[in-house]
């Protein structure tokens, strides 16, 4: 084999065996589905390199006996080696050992599931390593996307809190007492970023939340994206993050049988049906001009205002005739 090898950690999307932190959030179909489809386009990416001749592509794939199941996945004609050991400290081991053995000089491993992965950052990763012992790809969760060596350096991995935020600062701390020359490429992300998306959700919408799961396609980046019944506003605010600055995000939910049991604005603007509600005329001026307004009979004069800010409840102590509501 060439000077440049490449070990893409692959697992046969079998739901309920892949991404089983994602799986608890969309279901085990979907982040199978997911982690397929992810696999594949990250595949293409990479096999642009081999037919470019930047590198040899080895398929290092999770479980053995599913070699000619995997085969027949991805469809392509390239090296397979199955991953061997009972933890990813020796399944990487076992890798890289073979992949020197096998004449490289420069080798690094890269995960299937990696979020915005493009062919420039794996080139990049390359030339890193003919300056630099050691090539990490650091991906948001506290581990890593890619790991490359210019030697066989079986110490990177061991002792490792995997699947954990430990990971990285422990594999530089690795780096650092081997005494080997590291450089970082850019920072990615997983498929597992749902569930740190999730942590920034107010817990009350994480409680109202209903359904069968959360559809959430993958590779949303700069998409426009209209989720029709969006309920709590769970899966318009994930993907919201997901299509980053230049997409859209877009919630469209509020039926005829929701308004007929109640519409709730804000933390002090719940109007049940049937239960009359005092209001200031900003309020109901905002509710008439929207398409809730049919719903609502407004009743009163709106022509004054008290108070321009905040909209908040009259305290008890205040002697006002009239306030905001």
């Amino acid at each position: 084999m060439g000077p440049n090898i490449l070990l893409y950690f692959v697992k046969y999307p079998t739901p309920g065996k892949v991404k089983t932190r994602l799986a608890k959030t969309v279901g085990d179909q979907e982040a199978a589905k997911l982690y397929s489809e992810l696999a594949e386009e990250n595949l293409r990416v990479i096999a642009s390199l081999h037919q470019r001749n930047i590198c040899d592509l080895v398929i290092t794939f999770d479980p053995p006996e599913k070699r000619e199941d995997i085969k027949r996945w991805l469809s392509l004609s390239y090296e397979y080696l199955p991953q061997c050991g009972e933890g990813l400290s020796e399944r990487l081991t076992h890798a890289f050992h073979e992949a020197f053995q096998r004449g490289g000089k420069r080798v690094m491993a890269l995960g299937s599931d990696t979020l915005g992965l493009t062919a420039q950052i794996i080139e990049e990763g390359f030339e890193c390593l003919k300056s630099n012992d050691v090539v990490i790809g650091p991906a948001e969760d506290g581990g890593y996307y890619l790991i490359g060596s210019a030697n066989f350096q079986p110490k990177l991995f061991e002792g490792m809190s995997w699947s954990t935020n430990e990971v990285l600062p422990q594999t530089y701390k690795a780096i650092r007492n081997l005494r080997l020359s590291c450089q970082t490429l850019c920072q990615l992300e997983d498929l597992d970023e749902i569930k740190s998306i999730i942590k920034n959700i107010e817990p009350e919408i994480l409680d109202k939340f209903y359904g069968c799961g959360s559809p959430i396609p993958k590779l949303l980046k700069d998409c426009t994206v209209l989720d029709l019944g969006c309920g709590t506003g769970w899966d318009v605010y994930v993907v919201s993050k997901l299509v980053g600055e230049n997409g859209v995000s877009i919630g469209v939910d509020m039926t005829d049988e929701q308004l007929a049991v109640a519409f709730i604005l804000d933390d002090h603007h719940t109007f049940v049906t049937g239960k009359p509600l005092l209001v200031c005329g900003n309020t109901a001026l905002m509710i008439s001009n929207t398409r809730f307004g049919k719903n609502f009979k407004i009743v009163g004069d709106t022509s004054k205002h008290f108070g321009l800010f905040p909209c908040g409840p009259v305290s008890d102590e205040s002697n006002s005739s009239g306030s905001c509501c």
